[in-house]
């Protein structure tokens, strides 16, 4: 965390003055941005597709994430018999990974300006890399480590290319629904995320208890990973004010000197 701090610090820049102009003179666009008569900004959130879509989908990845970061340390332990030590290093392995591909693939969806195909994408990839996963279990302590370590990392490469692009759509649709519920549509979004977490810490060790092994239960968190897929793919599309040719327009109309 220091030294995400210190890098973030170093590398943190303001925004350009044209970017600055450009706000400034949308801001009042912006915020013409109709309702319809009788619904509040966040109602009107609420009957959206594109909201609860968002939403599901994250929901429904956080199973698995819940599960490594909880427990992806005592599985390794119990599954396969390895030692707590190296089940850490393999567990630091996956984490590591994730971040580190996270912040490539966040820049590439910016860059490309797309967003849904990151997202289905990463979620085939994380359900393909599951079900190996899956298949390895089986083996138990007669899996290879090193097999184990590769689907880890695939696993946390698979989720990196999920989160940034996600976020970023999560965003630009709600602003075109108002460009005032940011906060709320976010904080609804964590709420439901943290409901789905809870449900994973509470029940993963009964079902683990109950079944005598991790399998039942890495067995759900793979189903709710194809959810996740199954339910990105539903996202609809942005209408295009927040493409780069539209937001290079802009940046070009303010700084054109006025006839």
């Amino acid at each position: 965390a220091l030294v995400g701090a210190i890098v973030v610090a170093l590398t943190l820049r303001d925004l350009s003055p044209e970017v600055r102009r450009a706000v400034r003179l949308t801001e009042d666009e912006a915020r013409t941005v109709e309702v319809p008569p009788g619904r509040t900004g966040l109602l009107f959130l609420l009957t959206r597709r594109a909201f609860w879509t968002h939403v599901l989908a994250m929901s429904f990845l956080y199973v698995l994430l819940a599960t490594m970061n909880a427990y992806a340390q005592t599985m390794l332990v119990q599954q396969f018999g390895v030692s707590v030590r190296a089940a850490s290093a393999m567990t630091m392995v996956f984490w590591l990974s994730n971040l580190a591909l996270s912040l490539v693939f966040a820049r590439f969806s910016d860059r490309t300006q797309r967003r849904k195909a990151f997202m289905v994408g990463g979620g085939v990839a994380a359900t393909i890399f599951l079900g190996a996963f899956l298949a390895l279990m089986g083996q138990g302590s007669g899996a290879s480590s090193s097999m184990v370590i590769v689907l880890f990392v695939g696993i946390g490469v698979a989720l990196a290319a999920i989160f940034g692009p996600w976020m970023a759509s999560f965003s630009e649709h709600v602003e075109e629904v108002h460009p005032d519920i940011q906060g709320r549509a976010f904080g609804l979004n964590h709420l439901l995320n943290r409901t789905f977490i809870l449900a994973t810490v509470l029940f993963a060790p009964r079902v683990v208890e109950a079944t005598g092994g991790w399998e039942r239960w890495m067995t759900i968190a793979w189903v709710a990973t194809a959810l996740f897929t199954i339910t990105a793919a539903l996202v609809p599309g942005v209408t295009g004010r927040h493409s780069r040719t539209d937001a290079d327009a802009d940046a070009g109309a303010v700084t054109q000197p006025a006839s």
